[in-house]
């Protein structure tokens, strides 16, 4: 079958940096909401199974419920807030130092830097660095995710842990980024848009 669109990039630092910050953002906001709601629901089963919230009236319950529930929802919020500032300044500062120790590694079982092709077919992407090919189905991506520098595919091939690769804007020669995005989001069954890092 024929490609659709492709994309070719040089692996190099700045490359790698972009692609594992959006990976670790996206690991990093997910992380903050799972550990807010684990927290929240622990501490409402303390709350529930070791005394008498609301001094035993139902009135007194349903404001204790009310007003937990509130708190709590406005803690998922302040969370995404910090996950999305804060958090983003930590996990570029993370990406870059797991781009050069990437890079570090790659460079010495090559000697130069990695050249990829990723092919966007009608039925399939295929990720090709050379020595490695990949293929994935559209019904596997998960997750499409987007920063300013790059978009990332989250993809759900089976047991064991989800596979992760991205491409940079710039490494589409022959078309706009914006054809390639809707050819994805028509293509991958799962997504309904991409998530913006």
């Amino acid at each position: 079958m024929e490609k659709k669109y492709s994309a070719k990039y040089e692996e190099t630092k700045e490359v790698l940096a972009a692609l594992c910050e959006i990976f670790h953002q996206d690991k990093f906001e997910l992380s903050i909401l799972i550990g807010i709601g684990a927290f929240g629901s622990l501490l409402l089963a303390l709350v529930l199974f070791s005394g008498d919230p609301g001094d035993g009236t139902p009135d007194g319950t349903a404001f204790f419920l009310l007003r937990y529930f509130g708190i709590w929802a406005a803690s998922f919020i302040v969370g995404d807030i910090f996950a999305r500032t804060i958090g983003k300044g930590m996990m570029k500062s993370t990406a870059y130092g797991d781009a050069v120790e990437l890079q570090r590694l790659r460079i010495r079982k090559r000697d130069k830097a990695l050249v990829v092709r990723v092919g966007f077919y009608e039925d399939r992407i295929v990720n090709d660095t050379g020595t490695k090919q990949a293929e994935y189905l559209y019904s596997d991506v998960k997750k499409l995710l987007e920063s300013d520098k790059a978009i990332g595919f989250l993809c759900d091939v089976g047991p064991g842990p989800k596979n992760f690769f991205g491409v940079p804007k710039d490494a589409f020669s022959d078309c706009d980024v914006e054809e390639v995005k809707s050819f994805l989001l028509e293509k991958c069954p799962k997504v309904k848009k991409f998530k913006k890092i």
